[in-house]
């Protein structure tokens, strides 16, 4: 992991880019209490890696439904995770009311959403992509 659970949640409020890539042997990159703290996060990059969880539980996280969010994130990309399971094991909803660029393959944004069934549908005529999840 690249953020101890031990550090004081807030440690990282300013953090607005992180790329991680080539890094075989990294399992997660934040704890929860972390990755809750992560306001003022702009571009999220992770590629390449042996990631297995981009969010691990850490301490003192309850077994409630937990709501990530991050607000300014505009660009995120997630390619050749081989090994990635899940954005967060636990039950949980992620906010990405600002995401403009997405960059990944088929299965990581499967993992990433804990969804089987999603298509990525091109809008008539302005080039634009959606996101449809079919229950």
């Amino acid at each position: 992991m690249i953020f101890h659970t031990d550090l004081p949640p807030n440690s990282f409020q300013h953090l607005r880019e992180l790329r991680v890539s080539r890094c075989e042997i990294l399992k997660n990159l934040f704890p929860a209490s972390i990755a809750k703290h992560l306001l003022q996060l702009e571009d999220l990059s992770i590629s390449d890696c042996g990631v297995e969880e981009i969010v691990s539980e850490g301490k003192g996280v309850e077994d409630q439904p937990v709501r990530f969010e991050f607000p300014e994130v505009s660009s995120l990309e997630v390619t050749s995770l081989k090994e990635l399971k899940c954005f967060y094991k636990g039950q949980h909803t992620i906010v990405w009311p600002k995401l403009k660029k997405l960059t990944t393959d088929g299965s990581a944004l499967l993992m990433i959403m804990g969804l089987e069934d999603v298509r990525i549908q091109e809008r008539k005529g302005n080039g634009e992509a959606v996101v449809v999840v079919e229950e």
